[in-house]
C-alpha cells in the first residue's frame, strides 16, 4: 500500500489547492522587518511614575473608614428592622398562585398582605417590607380578577351552549 502524502510537501507550488486556500506563503517569512528604534521608543525621563507617596499613603481614612458622616438630626439607635413574614408570605403566595394554587394562593396573599401593612403600620421602627405587602394584595387582586371573570365566562358559555341545545332539539 502507498503512502498517501507521499511526493507532497505542504508548501509545494504544484501542490492542489484547497477551496479558499492561500497558496505558498510569500518569501522572507512575510511579516517584513521591524520598525527602527525597536517599536516602543525610549522611557520616559524620571522613570514614567514619579516619586512614591509620602508616608502613611495617601492619607488615613477619616471618620469611619471613610465614609460620609450621618445627616444632621440622626441618631444610630443600634436597632435593625425586619422584614415582616407576613409581606412576604404574601408575595410568595401571590406569585405562586399563578401556577400553583390558583385561587387560594390569591386569597392567602391578600389576606397575609393586608394583616402585613397592619402590622408594619403599627410598629414602623420594627417592621419593614410593606412594598412587598403592597405588591402581594396588588397581584393576589389582579389574580382573582381573572379568575372571576373565568369563571363567570364560563359560566355564561354554559348557559348559551345549553339554551341553544335545547332550542335546537
Amino acid at each position: 500500500m502507498q503512502d498517501p502524502n507521499r511526493g507532497f510537501q505542504p508548501w509545494d507550488q504544484n501542490a492542489p489547492q484547497q477551496p479558499g486556500g492561500f497558496g505558498a506563503p510569500p518569501p522572507g517569512g512575510g511579516y517584513g522587518a521591524p520598525p527602527p528604534g525597536g517599536g516602543y521608543g525610549a522611557p520616559p525621563p524620571g522613570g514614567g511614575y514619579g516619586a512614591p507617596p509620602a508616608e502613611g499613603g495617601f492619607g488615613a481614612p477619616q471618620g469611619s473608614m471613610g465614609a460620609y458622616p450621618p445627616p444632621a438630626g440622626f441618631q444610630d439607635q443600634g436597632i435593625r428592622r425586619q422584614t415582616n413574614t407576613m409581606a412576604l408570605v404574601s408575595l410568595i403566595a401571590a406569585i405562586s398562585s399563578y401556577v400553583l394554587f390558583p385561587c387560594i394562593g390569591s386569597i392567602v396573599g391578600l389576606i397575609c398582605g393586608i394583616m402585613a401593612k397592619k402590622q408594619i403600620d403599627q410598629e414602623p421602627e420594627r417592621w419593614e417590607g410593606r412594598g412587598m405587602a403592597t405588591a402581594g394584595i396588588v397581584i393576589s387582586c389582579i389574580h382573582l380578577g381573572v379568575s372571576v371573570l373565568a369563571v363567570l365566562a364560563y359560566v355564561v358559555f354554559v348557559v348559551l351552549f345549553t339554551a341553544g341545545a335545547a332550542l335546537g332539539s
